[in-house]
């Protein structure tokens, strides 16, 4: 980059970017998704991309359209994006730890867990094929169930010491026929719930989406309204940042 552009650049996005892209952290986290890419069997992944990106790969059997979750199939930045979600909770240094990733998708983050020396379980449906087939590949330990409000998760026969959620969205449902965000109560319910699964000193990490246009007015492009976000903060051993994309638990 020249002195002029860099000039030019300084402060954007774009220049962000540029710096995290020649920073010590980034060829860290390059080294380690190739390190981790390099276990993937790649015949194997290989057909299951020829399977799925292609331009109609048809829904049937499949309840989520694929045009919308083949960015999946992009390895080498998800899982450069779950070992950057993997060193901010410390998985390179700790010693081997218990996981529990809510919504796992496509299980890069346990996958990348994994190669760190941890061991870790999934949750999800199995609505989407893709999302099976890779799961599978992974050889991931998925629990198939749906999260909703005021039920508790399924017996996962063990205690976990750290439970994640990324692009968190089982907090958005439909009730009487209209889609809401979950408020305080079903929040409450599902913190209650998380700690009975937390070994001592466990936390839950969750990394939030942002509510979509079919939600009441007050509660679409935003990760929490003011009410919720308050109401929350109010509750013991929950920590939601200032700009409420991300919510903690700790016991």
């Amino acid at each position: 980059m020249t002195l002029q552009l860099r000039g030019r650049l300084e402060g954007t996005r774009v220049h962000k970017l540029y710096r995290y892209a020649v920073s010590p952290e980034y060829r860290y986290v390059r080294r380690v998704a190739n390190e981790v890419l390099a276990k993937v069997p790649h015949a194997d992944f290989h057909e299951v991309r020829r399977k799925y990106l292609v331009e109609d790969p048809g829904i049937e059997g499949s309840l989520i359209v694929h045009t919308g979750t083949r960015k999946y199939l992009d390895a080498q930045h998800w899982i450069e994006n779950a070992v950057e979600r993997a060193v901010a909770v410390e998985l390179q240094r700790r010693q081997p730890i218990s996981i529990l990733d809510l919504g796992c998708g496509v299980p890069y983050f346990l996958v990348v867990a994994r190669h760190f020396g941890h061991q870790g379980v999934g949750l999800d449906l199995n609505e989407n094929r893709m999302f099976n087939d890779l799961t599978k590949l992974f050889a991931v330990n998925r629990f198939e169930h749906r999260i909703v409000p005021f039920e508790p998760l399924p017996d996962f026969r063990q205690k976990f010491d750290l439970i994640t959620s990324y692009m968190c969205y089982f907090n958005f449902y439909f009730s009487e026929g209209r889609a809401r965000a979950w408020r305080v109560d079903e929040w409450s319910y599902f913190f209650e719930d998380i700690r009975k699964r937390l070994n001592p000193g466990g936390h839950l990490r969750l990394e939030l989406n942002r509510g979509g246009f079919y939600l009441p007015p007050d509660e679409r492009g935003v990760y929490l309204t003011d009410e919720t976000a308050a109401g929350l903060r109010a509750i013991p051993g929950v920590f939601v940042s200032e700009t409420r994309s991300l919510i903690r638990l700790v016991i």
